[in-house]
Order: structure tokens, then sequence, then C-alpha cells
């Protein structure tokens, strides 16, 4: 099935470009095709998991010493490794097939689109030669791009996530672009299914991409995507100072910012290497390190400026400082598109990407400190934002920001693993919580401040249930998938702490501490304000005095207010994705339970151990290159980042206070949500509003609301500063540039007019004309004549010099010549 995994991204595309064309005609059938396309691209995804799962099952969990020894003398002795399979155990060949052969072709029976190994990472679906640029003068590097695939554990996880929560998704927004009392369609029903699916599509072609150029395809999709989503209203009003159009054009100019950070750091690693394959780049850094050029060696400057630079791409699409401040302003597309910008697709992109590089990452140890100084700020920052909003869906975008800074904290303490295991668990429980939201503004009529809600556990019980399973799971408690994720975040950080650079790496840990409290508190306020405590719903509201009468309804900033007793659980095909996610965020995250936590044999970490081949490659290469590493079971990534050392060796079954840190992160998390039920859990906001009036409350409030004031610093000093240039250009332009070029035009236009009263086509002026000219002629010879004379006298001699222009002229004297004497006349005598 691997071979055939180039349909699902086909598969995607064609639903948006039938929905596209279709548009006008198709209905409520846009949907059905959308969804239907979005469910085949799961069972295929299922179907490439197993198949990867079948391969890789043979891998031990607890050591693989062999597998281990062999990888780490592969680390510096390069391809040797194989050299000795045939000599090994049934168990050990099928510990290394799996883990570095991993899909092996049929050469008797090839296939169109067969796969190959490509020097034991991963399998390589070829497509077609795509572009081949041969080398024309000397030292230039031929630039070969195939048009492929790449299948390995990675790829088969994010495949299974993506298509699952964006089928719920794809089935929930078939209720949702419903609006009045009789669902009538939204009249861009079939164009939002189109984009849904184009979206699908650009995310498959991002993770499957072989290359940085078939990934940047990808890439740029999702980008294109997001914007047309987030303005999907383009016609509507955001907020104040934002409409529904900026909010998509916000979003596609920060990713842009980013991108060129992507394409610089793609540039120098093609000067560099000389390719832009994935594996092929891995396989270089991965061998003899004498043979690599200048500056990609451990913590060279190339490769250092290279993986900032792509870090710097990373940025944009996954929201992380200084470009998080698109994804706040999301919230401007309908729900559907929230939930999967925020839980399966854009936003995951960057996390994705360093996993698949993690060798080049942790081949650059200063990237790997920003990337996790980066991903601590964000998460609090973030975070901190989130406690004062109002919107639920505003509280849940500084959330997903916030998560994803926990994310790129994982990866900057070289944890690759523990941080797409938290991918994985957020693309559950965010889905979740977004759906749940919509579900909310959908009862609503559309009113998104929890502020005016309260109460609601009793009218929507599906939704009351799912989002509260989904706080407990955000939030970290035991027995919830977002304790196990977030938790092997917090420990891994904490291991990273004990190295060389304990104190920096354990001011991270206390910043994820206090993240992870801040969380709790604002997810269990909006949890508690939302649905439970009195109502602050009237019973018989009026009409907002902003609706105009007959105006669209459908939004998610204009409606009419609804009585409480009005209010009723949204429809199945909301409700029911909602409680599908809602469970799963309970149980997802037991696939990694820690043996610390809990000893289960073969059932710990089985997450981690599936990931371990393509996420622990980079720390191997590292313990075997740097630290002469030749042990039984692969290091910690945390271990290798902090140089945790025992008797001058990597402490490789360092554990800690595993369990203690469970239980202080446990009573972090319960500190939150207690708090939060304390202020608000009355339905009365005496409380709240009694401590915002304290004078140091009062000014972090402000902070927060304004989330830091992120976007008048950037209003400040990109677009105004940038307006100022611009207007001090324009006025160059229209008076410098341009009044110099129209400025002779203008010349050349009236000497011509006046030349032109000449060409009248009158005789007598002709003759005139021709008059005055012969005189001024004429009086010019006369003037200049006596000069002429009186400055050209020369003698004979210089005059003939002239004339014959002979060196010899010289010879020419000037005396009179004697004429002979007149001979007598004979006519005389006679």
């Amino acid at each position: 099935m691997i071979d055939l995994v180039w349909l699902i991204p086909v598969i995607m595309a064609g639903a948006a470009l039938a929905n596209g064309l279709g548009c006008r005609k198709l209905g409520k059938i846009a949907g059905y095709i959308s969804v239907g396309a979005m469910i085949t691209t799961f069972v295929i995804s299922c179907m490439v998991f197993l198949q990867v799962r079948d391969i890789t099952k043979a891998i031990p969990h607890h050591g693989g010493e062999h597998a281990a020894e062999q990888e780490a003398h592969h680390g510096r002795h390069g391809a040797s490794m194989l050299a000795e399979y045939e000599t090994l155990g049934h168990e050990q060949q099928e510990a290394i097939k799996a883990q570095y052969l991993f899909v092996r072709a049929d050469p008797k029976a090839p296939k169109p689109y067969d796969t190959t190994v490509r020097g034991g990472l991963g399998g390589h679906v070829p497509l077609y030669e795509w572009i081949n640029i041969p080398g024309v003068f000397r030292g230039d590097r031929p630039l070969t791009i195939e048009f492929a695939f790449h299948v390995d554990q990675l790829t088969s996880i994010f495949l299974m996530f993506i298509s699952f929560v964006g089928s719920l998704v794809f089935i929930y927004a078939t209720g949702y672009m419903k609006e009045g009392p009789h669902n009538t369609l939204d009249p861009g029903y079939a164009r939002f299914f189109s984009y849904l699916a184009l979206f699908a599509a650009s995310m498959y072609t991002l993770i499957l991409g072989a290359n940085f150029v078939v990934m940047f395809i990808g890439w740029e999709g999702v980008g294109l995507c997001s914007y047309l989503l987030i303005g999907y209203y383009f016609d509507r009003q955001f907020s104040a100072k934002l409409s529904c159009a900026d909010a998509g054009k916000k979003a596609f100019v920060a990713n842009r910012v980013g991108d060129f950070g992507l394409m610089l750091g793609m540039f120098l690693l093609f000067w560099g290497l000389g390719t832009l394959d994935f594996q092929t780049i891995i396989t270089m850094l991965s061998g003899d390190v004498s043979a690599l050029p200048a500056g990609f060696g451990y913590n060279g400057a190339i490769i250092t400026a290279a993986t900032l630079l792509l870090f710097l791409g990373a940025t944009g699409k996954s929201a992380q400082i200084p470009l998080f401040v698109w994804l706040p302003d999301a919230m401007a597309g309908p729900t559907p598109v929230s939930a999967l910008i925020h839980a399966a697709t854009m936003v995951t992109a960057g996390i994705y990407m360093l996993a698949r590089l993690n060798v080049l990452y942790m081949l650059a140890p200063t990237t790997l400190v920003v990337v996790a100084v980066i991903g601590g700020a964000t998460a609090f920052i973030a975070a901190f934002a989130g406690l004062t909003q109002r919107g639920i869906k505003k509280i849940l975008a500084y959330s997903t920001v916030s998560q994803l800074g926990y994310m790129f904290l994982a990866m900057g303490v070289g944890s690759f693993a523990a941080g797409i295991f938290h991918v994985f668990t957020h693309a559950f429980f965010k889905a979740c919580l977004f759906l749940a939201a919509g579900s909310l503004i959908h009862a609503l009529h559309h009113e998104e401040d929890v502020f005016k809600m309260g109460g609601l556990a009793k009218k929507m019980k599906g939704t009351a249930f799912a989002y509260g399973f989904a706080t407990l799971a955000i939030a970290g408690i035991v027995p919830f998938a977002g304790f196990f994720s977030k938790d092997e975040i917090l420990y891994n950080v904490y291991t990273a702490a004990q190295g060389s650079n304990g104190g920096f790496y354990c001011a991270l840990w206390l910043l994820g501490l206090l993240t992870a409290l801040l969380t709790a508190f604002y997810m269990g306020r909006s949890f508690v304000l939302a649905f439970l405590g009195k109502t602050r719903l009237q019973e018989h509201p009026a009409h907002d005095a902003h609706q105009a009468e007959g105006e669209d309804a459908h939004d998610d900033h204009h409606h009419h207010a609804v009585a409480y007793s009005e209010v009723h659980e949204s429809p199945l095909p909301i409700v029911g994705p909602i409680v599908i996610l809602g469970i799963l965020s309970l149980v997802v995250g037991w696939l990694n339970i820690p043996e610390g936590l809990l000893p289960l044999g073969d059932f710990n970490s089985l997450f981690h151990h599936f990931l371990a081949p393509v996420t622990d490659r980079g720390a191997l290469l590292v313990a075997a290159q740097q630290y002469g590493y030749t042990g039984g079971a692969a290091p910690a990534g945390a271990i290798v980042v902090g140089e945790v050392l025992s008797n001058n060796a990597l402490a490789t079954n360092w554990h800690g206070p595993e369990l203690i840190l469970a239980i202080v992160s446990v009573a972090i998390g319960l500190v939150g949500l207690g708090f939060a039920f304390m202020l608000y859990g009355s339905g009365s906001l005496a409380k709240s509003e009694c401590l915002a009036r304290k004078p140091l409350l009062r000014n972090l409030w402000n902070i927060s609301f304004s989330a830091w004031k992120w976007d008048d610093v950037y209003d400040a000093i990109f677009v105004r500063m940038m307006m100022t240039i611009y207007a001090i250009a324009l006025w160059f332009d229209q008076n410098i540039v341009d009044g110099v070029v129209n400025g002779i035009g203008l010349l050349n236009r009236r000497i011509g007019i006046e030349f032109r009263r000449l060409q009248n086509g009158q005789v007598q002026v002709y003759g005139l004309v021709m008059f005055v000219g012969v005189c001024v002629v004429l009086l010019y010879f006369v003037l200049s004549l006596p000069q002429a004379l009186g400055e050209n006298r020369m003698t004979v001699t210089e005059r003939t010099r002239e004339i014959l222009g002979s060196k010899n002229v010289s010879s020419i004297t000037t005396k009179p010549v004697a004429l002979p004497e007149q001979p007598p006349t004979t006519l005389a005598k006679h």
C-alpha cells in the first residue's frame, strides 16, 4: 500500500477541483464529495500505517543492544554496519531490517511506483524526475529534483491523525455551515469545502514530500489555503480594527516572512551539500565527518545558520515568537477552519520539519538553545495572554500558541519524539475544544463571549461532556492524554537540567511548570464560565443594535441574542464528532505511558519506540560521534543535549524522580483548575472584578488582555514606519523621478508647439523664413571673413607643406627662379 500513497493528496486535490468547478450547482453534494474524499484518505492512511507497523514491530523495546551498537558504529564507519548482517541471529536481523532497511522492493516484480531502499532511511516512492539542471561551469552543482514521496514511522503517524481528525472536522462542517431555522446552506458552501479539500491535499503533500522542494509545495499550499479560509467571510468585519479579509492577509504576510527564511535555509544546504533530498542530507551528515564541507560539522557555522533559517520558517507556520501574531486572528474564519488549522494541519508543519531534520538540529546545539528559549517564552507569553480573554475561540487560539511552544521546547532539548507525541494528543483535545466552542456559538446564535454564557451544561450535555474532558486533558490531569504528553516534555527538560548547563534548563523547566499552572486556570475559567453556575443569558432578549434586518447571520461576529430557555443541543453532525474527540482526549495518551509511572512491560512508551528509528537518529549520531557511545539502549536526546554524564559516560539509564515530577505536574494543574472554580464557580463575576481593580493586578490584566501589545508594537515599528517610508518614496517618485521625466517631455512638447507655428501651410511665411535664413548665413560669413583672413595667412612654404604633406618640403626654397633670356627675334632681321 505504500506504493500507492500518492493517491492520498491526489484524491483530496480532485475533490477540491470538483467542488471548485461546480460550486454554483453542487449545493450540499459538495460537502459529501469532500467528506467522502477525506474518509477515503483515512482508510488508505490506516493501511499504510498497518504496513509500516508490521515492518517495524520487530524492533526491541528494551535495548536492542546489538542494533544500537551497530547504529553507533554506523555513525562513525558508514555502510560497514550492514556488512555483518548475514552473521547475526534472526531477532537481530529483524531488528536491523526494521530499523535500517525498513522497506525492500521486490526486484523480480517491480511496480510502476515502486518503493526502494534508500540507505535504510524509509520507503521512497518516486513519481517522476521533475527538475534536472546539469552543472554548466566548473564548480557548479547539478540540481536534480524528483517529485517523490517518503514514507516512514513519522509520516504514517501524521497521516493517521490528520486524516482521522480531518474527517471528523469535515463531517462537523456539513452541519455547521448551515444557517437559520430552516438550515439553509451558506452561500459559499461549495467554495468552502473546495478550500478545505485543497487544504488537506496541501498538508498531505507537505508531510509526504521526500525533499525540500516537494515539501515546499505543500508548505506554500497550506499558507494559501489559510489565507482563503481565514478570509472566507471577506465582506464582513472581524473586529473594530480588522476585517476578515485583513485577518487573512495578516496570516499570509506573517507566513511569507517565515517562508523567506525557509528558502534561504534550503539554498544554504544546497550550496554546501549539493542536494535537497532529506534522506541524502541525513546520510551525508551521518557519514564520515572529514568528508563534509567546512562548516557542516558539529556546531559548525553553516549548519547553525541553515538550521536557524529553517527554524524561522517554522516560527511562521507554527506561530512562535516573533511571528505568532497571525494565529489569534485566524478566528475570523468559520469554526471548522479554526479546528483544522489549530489541531491537525498547518500549525504542526514546523514541528514536523524539525522532527524530520532532527539529525541537522542535533548537530547544531546553538540552534537547539534558540529553539528551546523561543518555545518556552512563547508558551508562557501566550498562556498569560489567555488569562483574561473573553471570546471563547480567542482563549483557545492563545492556548494553541502556548501548546506549540511546549512542542518546540521539547525539540530544543532533543526530545523530538516527546514533541511529536504532544502534537498527536493535542490534535484530539484541541479539535474537541474548538468544535465544542463552535457548538456553543451555533446554539447561541454566534455569541462568543463567555461572560454572556453560563449554566449551559444542563442544556448541552454532550458538548459540556466533551469540552470538560478536553479541558482536563490540556490541563494535564491524569489519566487524560495531555498529562502523558506534556509531562514527558517537562520531564525531558528536567533531565537536560541535570547536565553541565543545569541552571539554564532548570529555568526553562520552571517556566514550563508556571505555564502549566496558567493553562489549567484559563481553560478551567472558560469551562466554568460557559457551562457551570448561573446563566448570564437573558430570558427575553432583543435584537442586537448592530444587527441590521435581513443581514446574514451566519457569522462569528454578528448575532441575535438567544433566550436561555431556547438553547438546545446541536444536531448530530455537530455533536457526534465532538463526543468522539472527547473520549479520545482521555485514551490516546495511554499509547506512551512511561515505565517510571506504571511498569507495563512492552506496552510502555509504545509511541516513542515506534518513532525511535526516525526521531532518535540525531541523538544516537551525536552520542557516537562526540562521546564515543557504543552502549545498549539509545540515550535520550535530552541526555545528549544536556550532557548528562556519569563516570565520564552518558547516563543512558538515568530516569530521575519521574513519579515525583508527575505528581507535582498534576498538583499544579489541579491548583489552576481549583482557582478558576473558586473565582467563577458561582456564576458571579464579582470576585474577578474585585481582583481586577487592584492596582498591580489591573496592570497585569491590561498586559494580558492586550496580549503584551505585540500587535501595537508591530504596528508602530513595521506598519507605521513602513507607511512613512512609503510616503517619502511616493513623494520622491512623484516629484523627483516623475518630475524629471515629465519635465523633459513637457519641454520637448513646448518646443514642438513653437516650431509648429512655422509649419502653417502659407507660402509667404515659408519664403520669409528662407529669406531670413539666407540673410543669417550671409551675415555669418561676412562677419567672420576678416577674422578668417587675418588668422589664416601663411607663407608659401607653409601652404606648400600643407598641400604636399611631405617631410622634404623644407628643401624647397623661396628664392626667385631666374627666367631664361628672350631669344633673339629673327623676325626683326627680316
